[in-house]
């Protein structure tokens, strides 16, 4: 067996941790591009470099599942996760699936106010749990509806894309918790 097919054998479990991480462990083609980004890293891999083959792969194989990810939603379609949970506009950002609906009845143009206005409070406290440039990072994010690419992002406050999307990541990771443990749910 060759050194390349010893670390793909060996580290194929990189491949489905990212794959339950982005909820694509029944679809196959997200599979194969993750298996192929395996195979990738295993034959770009330089051992005299300071990091371990399982961080390269793990790297190669993320970004591969990120780019399958944003080439299947460029059609920007809306995928209503609930209510009062933060929904995907297809390019990678997320935001409220329900600022945009208009609404003729009173009452729950008042409810959906109140929602939103409590989502930004709780929004402002995880955003202060954050460092400095990461609440830049998250602010910036924010004012732009959530859609600003994280390319943008990091040219603008002058970090890197992948320190952009980690900050965004972890953002939205903690805003959901707090969501799912703070936001009412009307009826």
């Amino acid at each position: 067996m060759s050194p390349v097919e010893n670390l793909i054998d060996s580290n194929q479990g990189l491949v489905w941790k990212q794959l339950h991480k982005f909820n694509l462990v029944g679809n196959s083609d997200a599979q194969s591009i993750g298996l192929e980004a395996l195979w990738k890293a295993a034959e770009t891999y330089d051992e005299y470099k300071q990091y371990t083959f399982s961080t390269y792969a793990t790297v190669c194989i993320y970004n591969a599942l990120g780019s399958f990810i944003r080439a299947t939603k460029a059609n920007n379609k809306l995928e209503i996760v609930s209510y009062n949970v933060l929904s995907d506009n297809g390019e990678g950002g997320e935001y409220l699936d329900y600022l945009s609906s208009a609404t003729d009845n009173v009452e729950e143009a008042y409810i959906i106010n109140e929602s939103i206005a409590e989502l930004n409070k709780i929004m402002d406290i995880v955003t202060k749990n954050f460092g400095k440039k990461q609440q830049v990072i998250i602010n910036y994010w924010r004012e732009h509806s959530f859609t600003a690419p994280t390319g943008e992002i990091a040219s603008v406050i002058g970090v890197s894309q992948s320190y952009v999307s980690s900050t965004i990541s972890t953002f939205k990771n903690k805003l959901r918790a707090k969501i799912e443990t703070e936001v009412p749910i009307y009826a």
